[in-house]
């Protein structure tokens, strides 16, 4: 027996796969943020004939034409469009009531990209029904209605494709030469740079769509050079983001006041300040003050609150002036979603993927930290290498540059070794670095 679930049948007819609630949160979303209308339009590719329902259809088709006379697509916008011939679109009281089936925004284009799939099956049903009277028709010979059918299964995914991403090699080659140029003439092309000069050799500037790895073993400084990595950056008026699974945003904050301010971490933690420093928490709250930096504390985060959370910020960063280049994920191995069938370096590997592609559709870098296992401990050389990625070896190929921190506090204190084990666009090798472990800080490199 097929197990594949049926098509239901409603009246004789086949009901066609639709989600009105879904197309309800797409029409609701472009009302409550007009900027999404020209994000599914030209991102997810959709249009009206993707919506199951007339007025949904007739509605999607006004917001195209307010959109095009630059008119701005919000409720007393639409309502007022409406006016002439309300039932054509619903009614006023469906229309009004449409921002209310949103609960949040951030995963409209998610719900645009679920409306372009399920518009795709509705025509693959058809497709279906009309080959069953192509098929019954003798005149036609077994090519040409083999050629009839592919023509609209090609149809079908012409339609149903969310992206045209294909570029011709002219168009590649004229970026290529368009950032060369700029690399002569000193421009930097990538979203960040790196703050010692050795790691920034090897890896080069952080690039939109890529992903780094940072990776140690606990207490050697994970956090910390995340911190400093992200504060260099939105120094440089970058957009920066910062997700951590493990310590709340206020002790993020201590800490970042500890190393802007050279202020001694134990005397912020039992308020023991100094005249010296009081003056430099409020030199360092001061300087932290302007940054385009956020901080989001999310203990038991799944990939699919990742990908929400880091959309959200791009749209707030962007009202704010600062448009998102990097972000921090602060760790890989305390993201949620395994249900314990799946095997974890599985599991870890693919939320590794879904992270670099996440990467790719904002353009931004990502910077993410991983645990390594306990087997560099173990070593006479206690540098890490790509074998020590804990839980997941796999996690390796989705990343530009990989990081390693070690620190050996008995035989050489106040010194840490940063390691660049795996760089996609440069070189490998690593630097000494000082480490001011009371201020949280990695120092200058080590002359």
């Amino acid at each position: 027996m097929n197990g594949r679930p049926k098509l239901k049948i409603r009246g004789g007819l086949p009901v066609l796969p639709h989600n009105v609630e879904t197309e309800r949160a797409v029409l609701g979303a472009v009302m409550l943020d007009p900027r999404l209308f020209h994000e599914m339009t030209n991102d997810a590719r959709l249009t009206a004939d993707d919506f199951m329902r007339p007025h949904h259809q007739n509605l999607w088709e006004l917001y195209g034409q307010m959109a095009a006379e630059g008119m701005p697509i919000d409720l007393v916008g639409v309502l007022t469009r409406i006016g002439h011939d309300p039932e054509f679109f619903g009614g006023v009281s469906h229309v009004a009531a449409l921002p209310n089936a949103v609960p949040s925004t951030e995963g409209a284009k998610g719900w645009a990209r679920q409306l372009k799939a399920l518009a795709a099956r509705r025509r693959v049903i058809l497709v279906a029904k009309d080959a069953e009277e192509l098929a019954a028709d003798p005149s036609l010979s077994t090519a040409e209605l083999i050629q009839k059918l592919r023509a609209q299964l090609d149809a079908v995914e012409e339609g149903s494709t969310t992206q045209d991403s294909w570029k011709p090699m002219s168009e590649c080659v004229s970026e290529a030469l368009h950032d060369l140029q700029q690399r002569v003439q000193g421009i930097d092309t990538g979203v960040a740079r790196w703050l010692w000069p050795t790691i920034q050799a090897h890896l080069g500037s952080m690039e939109p769509g890529e992903v780094t790895i940072i990776g140690a073993r606990p207490g050697t400084g994970k956090t910390s050079i995340m911190q400093q990595v992200l504060t260099y950056a939105a120094e440089g008026g970058v957009g920066c983001g910062l997700i951590t699974m493990e310590m709340r945003e206020r002790k993020l904050a201590a800490r970042a006041l500890a190393m802007v301010g050279q202020v001694e971490s134990q005397h912020i933690r039992d308020g023991k300040l100094s005249a010296t420093d009081y003056a430099g928490i409020q030199g360092a709250g001061e300087r932290l003050d302007r940054l385009p930096l956020w901080m989001d504390y999310a203990p038991g985060m799944d990939l699919g609150g990742l990908r929400a959370k880091v959309y959200a910020l791009k749209r707030k960063a962007e009202r704010a002036g600062y448009p998102l280049g990097v972000v921090g994920v602060d760790y890989l191995g305390l993201m949620t979603g395994h249900n314990g069938k799946e095997p974890l370096a599985q599991f870890l590997a693919r939320v590794s993927r879904g992270i670099k592609n996440l990467a790719g559709e904002l353009e931004i870098h990502i910077v993410m930290l991983v645990q390594l296992n306990r087997a560099v401990e173990t070593r006479t050389d206690k540098r890490p290498t790509m074998a020590d990625i804990r839980d997941s070896g796999a996690i390796e190929q989705d990343a530009s540059g990989i990081i390693m921190i070690s620190r050996d506090d008995e035989e050489n204190p106040g010194k840490a070794c940063l390691s660049v084990v795996k760089s996609r666009n440069g070189t490998t090798g690593h630097v000494e670095v000082h480490w001011i472990g009371r201020y949280f800080t990695f120092g200058e490199e080590c002359r």
